[in-house]
């Protein structure tokens, strides 16, 4: 059943309580993840000045299409980000919106997997143990074991804390990659240091760079549910709780690129911190993102399975065997994080960003809002169609 429309001007009847701090604090929980492990590689695709040019273009983006998708959940009833896809989108294109979440989660869920079973091998490889034991795939298998039966389970409720713990990670991985740069001698024994800088570059492979950063701050399904939150609401409040949360995170983006990238140079691999050599701190944050992946894998599998279960009329236990399967397919035989989130970025990451919002704004504020405001929205709605096809392109060359 399709949300009601509300007169523009009105305020919908929501549950409110949540400050600005708060709110603030939610959306960059929502928006820091593992596209932050890939910057330093988007960096190395588009040069300094090209990925910090990239960095905050998408931020500004994400700040006007956030701006766009919060005015709008004052306008339908009981809003969500589903909802608001769903009343805007004709009843037999309703499969597209249940499409690109499973195109998302389910990348999602592979880079996880990827990500536990390549920094898990580099930290036993330092011990003396069993060549498979030192295997990434064999590390994959096990985080396949351990985030399994939490997937099955109807409720999460007890592994959201892993997002709070997330950010803080995220904190704690760009000290290493600031200390490290600033460290004389950091790159003793690595044989990733010494790779070439460039200030710019503009090739094919720039829109990879442009993928990973529009993946980087994608957090608009969160966002709905931050403004439906938010005590006294005003737009003009929830503007400035949007700018601040992606100002903080463009900022965090840019200095660990930036340093990521001229730590290691062109030669930085697609997740940063399996460029370092092996030490306690370099280690210890490997192990902990690990862990923090390998229980916000549920997370991800729980709405790629309602969205599966809605497309396929499938039981949830067969939806759920098929993501775990293809998943942990994925993350053993590709070992790439940066191709699988330029992939996602480049799809369901653009779609959710700047596709939806800017539609969903066209289609409910047409004659009601101001012609420039519109006329940038549609501007955003022809590009993200647009930028899909071409970093799709510039990473099937890229990643072949």
């Amino acid at each position: 059943m399709e949300a009601p429309l509300i007169e523009v001007g009105t305020q919908p009847p929501k549950v409110r309580g949540a400050g600005v701090l708060s709110s603030v604090a939610n959306i960059a929980n929502s928006v820091l993840g593992a596209g932050i492990l890939a910057l330093p590689f988007a960096y190395a695709r588009a040069g300094v000045w090209g990925g910090t040019v990239l960095v905050c273009w998408s931020a500004a983006l994400n700040v006007f299409t956030m701006h766009l998708l919060s005015a709008t959940t004052r306008r339908v009833e009981d809003a969500s980000f589903r909802t608001i896809a769903s009343l805007v989108m004709p009843k037999k294109l309703h499969w597209v919106f249940d499409g690109i979440v499973v195109v998302l989660m389910l990348g999602l869920s592979a880079s996880y997997l990827m990500i536990f079973g390549n920094l898990v091998s580099q930290c036993v490889r330092e011990l003396e143990v069993p060549k498979i034991v030192q295997n990434r795939v064999f590390w994959v298998l096990v985080g396949l074991a351990l985030v399994a039966p939490p997937s099955f389970a109807k409720s999460l409720d007890a592994l959201k804390f892993t997002s709070s713990i997330a950010m803080v990670l995220m904190g704690y991985v760009a000290a290493v990659v600031v200390a490290y740069r600033a460290a004389p001698g950091a790159c003793d024994d690595s044989p990733h240091c010494g790779g070439t800088v460039r200030n710019l570059k503009l090739n094919l492979a720039t829109l990879e760079a442009l993928s990973l950063t529009t993946f980087a701050y994608t957090a608009q399904t969160q966002l709905v549910s931050v403004a439906n939150e938010l005590d006294a609401y005003t737009q003009r409040k929830m503007d400035a709780v949007i700018a601040s949360s992606i100002s903080l995170c463009c900022a965090l983006y840019c200095v660990v690129g930036q340093l990521g990238y001229e730590t290691f140079g062109n030669v930085v691999l697609s997740n940063v911190l399996e460029s370092y050599r092996p030490t306690p701190p370099v280690s210890a944050a490997r192990i902990a993102i690990s862990f923090v992946v390998a229980f916000s894998y549920p997370l991800m599998a729980q709405p790629c399975r309602i969205s599966l279960v809605t497309l396929l009329r499938a039981s949830p236990n067969a939806c759920t065997l098929g993501i775990l399967a293809f998943s942990a397919t994925v993350a053993a035989t590709v070992d790439d994080l940066g191709a699988v989130l330029s992939v996602i970025g480049a799809t369901a990451s653009t779609a959710i960003a700047y596709v939806i919002p800017a539609y969903a704004y066209i289609r409910l504020f047409t004659g009601a809002a101001p012609r420039w405001k519109l006329l940038a929205a549609k501007f955003v709605f022809l590009y993200g169609i647009a930028t899909v096809p071409l970093c799709l392109y510039s990473t099937a060359i890229n990643h072949p």
